[in-house]
């Protein structure tokens, strides 16, 4: 059997002030095969102050894991926070990943 990342959620809190971007960067790779991997990226822009949740959909992406072996499909998370105004704050938390859904295929 071969697999990919069909869905995958990340749910937390974000306080923004206006000016102030937070970037949330998600690269999925399998372990020895850096160049079959994509990157997720959503923006929040301030001013925000909430609960929020990004989804994550690679069903449009043809990262399937290698039919030959078992591996490991490696998440990077990053969350960046960008301020273009000089004095204003910004908070982003993220709480959990939940949801995480596989799609499934026979090798050939």
């Amino acid at each position: 059997m071969s697999y990919r990342v069909g869905r995958f959620n990340y749910a937390g809190y974000t306080y923004l002030e206006s000016g102030v971007l937070a970037e949330f960067v998600t690269d999925y790779a399998f372990a020895g095969e850096p160049s079959s991997g994509f990157k997720v990226t959503t923006e929040l822009t301030g001013p925000i102050d909430r609960e929020y949740t990004v989804t994550d959909d690679a069903t449009g992406e043809a990262l399937w894991s290698p039919c030959s072996s078992s591996t490991t499909l490696n998440v990077d998370v990053t969350v960046r926070l960008k301020n273009g105004a000089t004095r204003a704050d910004g908070v982003i938390e993220v709480a959990e990943a939940t949801g995480l859904a596989f799609d499934l295929r026979a090798c050939e």
